[in-house]
């Protein structure tokens, strides 16, 4: 009886295993769907944020030293929008805007991430960090920290990007100029190739001059010639530099919401193949267990035999 109910034991365990590929298989497609999808983006979204960094860096250095505007680094009290800028604060914190994924089974993503944060944190001894959450999972794990989140956002659905990257504008735009904060930094996973990603830290705000925008030096990717520029530099890059700001959060959201799917294709790529090894240590060992209990049983038979042969 104990062999019959180890057998039975086995064979129950396979069909859980056996369900469970079924499962993680399912969640591997769907993954690679969806990566498939965040790719075509990705692809939609760089030709126009490469031009437009090339563009606002080529007027940004034609422009003259004394130009100032609220989001460029050192101005802290010029007016740009109604009420303008607030004075920032001595003790004013940094804002990292932590880019992670709602939900798990994506293997290392969420805890490389913030990892990262842990040790941006750690690299800022001497500023309080404050926090903006794309993701639940970020805000799950910094939420008993002793810094201040200035807002989440989760429901990380492909019909709410624009939603989620107009509130984000905002929430980063606002904290920056009422003086909340002095900096603010996007902590993201960025695709390297299609099995390659790793966490990086960008720069979002204030906005420099010398910064290195996200596809290197784009300054002569334009057009060698001077541009006319109507109805002045000024005026145009007043309006360039928030659509600068709108156009790399897009792209960088892309960039998270496209190495999630891949982490979650690869970790169930890899719980289907760890599935299938079960499965067949389990089909051995049950074959093993049924051999075990005919032998059992002709054992049994041939005693008994043998014993009524002796009477």
């Amino acid at each position: 009886m104990s062999s019959v109910a180890s057998l039975r034991q086995i064979r129950r365990r396979i069909r859980s295993v056996e369900n469970t590929k079924k499962i993680t298989r399912a969640m591997e497609m769907v993954a690679a769907a969806k990566l498939r999808r965040f790719q075509d983006f990705l692809e939609s979204a760089r030709p126009y944020t490469e031009k437009m960094e090339s563009l606002a860096t080529r007027l940004l250095d034609e422009l003259p030293a004394d130009y100032s505007h609220p989001l460029l680094k050192g101005q802290v009290t010029e007016t740009w929008e109604p009420g303008g800028r607030s004075p920032i604060s001595k003790n004013a914190p940094v804002a990292l805007v932590l880019f992670t994924s709602d939900t798990g089974l994506c293997g290392t993503y969420n805890g490389e991430l913030e990892e990262a944060a842990r040790n941006f944190i750690q690299n800022h001894p001497q500023e309080k960090i404050s926090f903006i959450f794309v993701g639940k999972h970020g805000a799950s794990a910094f939420h008993k920290k002793d810094n201040p989140v200035l807002g989440l956002f989760s429901d990380l659905r492909v019909s709410r990007v624009d939603e989620i990257l107009k509130g984000l504008r905002e929430t980063v735009v606002c904290a920056f100029l009422s003086g909340k904060v002095t900096e603010v930094h996007a902590l993201y996973s960025r695709m390297e190739t299609l099995s390659r990603y790793e966490p990086v830290t960008e720069t979002l705000l204030p906005i420099s001059k010398g910064d290195s925008p996200l596809f290197g030096d784009t300054r002569f990717c334009l057009s060698p010639f001077t541009f006319i520029v109507e109805p002045d530099r000024k005026t145009v890059i007043d309006k360039l530099i928030p659509a600068v700001l709108e156009a790399k959060l897009r792209f960088i959201f892309y960039h998270a919401l496209l190495t999630e799917q891949i982490a979650r294709m690869s970790a169930m790529r890899q719980a289907t193949q760890n599935a299938k090894e079960m499965i067949e240590e389990l089909t051995l060992l049950r074959n093993k267990a049924r051999q075990a209990a005919i032998t059992k049983e002709i054992i049994e038979v041939v005693s008994g035999s043998r014993a009524q042969k002796l009477k």
